[in-house]
């Protein structure tokens, strides 16, 4: 329904930007490592995203930079909880890769796998660096999974300017290193604050992880008035 405020995922009910949608959907089937996406609020991001991962059928997880508190900082425990809700929404909504997947989590620190009944996982943010999750070893093993059945595993990184906040991980390098280590993972990333995720990725500082790497930008723009028309 055009009308329903919340996200799209079906191109029944997407409406304009299928000159965006294809290409992202055509970036995703090619194995393009990182796509930034730009575009104000409520101009359907997001709704692209879901649509073209629905056309596509790829494993992918979203992490939403909305989903934290408003406040300065996005602790690692915070955002280690947001990231094994997601891993756990995935388990239950992808029974087929779940097998995979939890295989392929073993040993890594700071994952607990839980089998029986109820498959999920556990993440440890933990009291000391040392302790917490390591969130590269994770991303390798979920990219080794899609890779040993033949796919990529899309990860997207939601209104990514809420991750300046973030504190005790570094998400640019972490990029840099599954751009570089993890051919497997397609990263996609949202912005509505264009300056605030230039700011965060750093594309174009010499010294910042991810200069030189090849970036498809895709935008979305408001409706020109025509089509604004056309939608009502």
């Amino acid at each position: 329904m055009y009308f329903d405020e919340t996200p799209k995922s079906s191109m029944d009910d997407f409406y304009n930007y299928r000159v965006q949608l294809n290409e992202l959907a055509s970036g995703l089937r090619t194995g393009t490592r990182l796509t930034l996406i730009q575009g104000l609020r409520r101009t359907g991001k997001t709704s692209l995203i879901l649509t073209a991962l629905n056309k596509a059928t790829f494993p992918s997880l979203m992490i939403d930079g909305r989903s934290f508190p408003e406040s300065p900082v996005i602790t690692r425990a915070e955002f280690v909880r947001s990231m094994q809700r997601c891993l756990n929404d995935f388990l239950q909504t992808n029974k087929n890769w779940r097998k995979r997947f939890l295989d392929a989590l073993k040993g890594i620190r700071g994952v607990e796998v839980q089998a029986g009944a109820n498959y999920a996982v556990r993440l440890s943010w933990g009291g000391l660096e040392a302790e917490a999750l390591d969130l590269p070893a994770l991303f390798r093993a979920l990219g080794d999974a899609a890779r040993s059945e033949g796919t990529y595993f899309v990860i997207v990184f939601d209104e990514a300017q809420e991750f300046i906040r973030l504190r005790g991980y570094d998400l640019v390098l972490l990029f840099s290193h599954i751009y570089d280590a993890v051919p497997s993972i397609e990263l996609v990333i949202t912005g509505s604050a264009i300056g605030l995720v230039h700011n965060f990725l750093k594309l174009d500082d010499p010294k910042a992880p991810l200069f030189g790497r090849a970036v498809r930008t895709i935008r979305l723009d408001p409706l020109a008035n025509d089509s604004a028309k056309e939608f009502l």
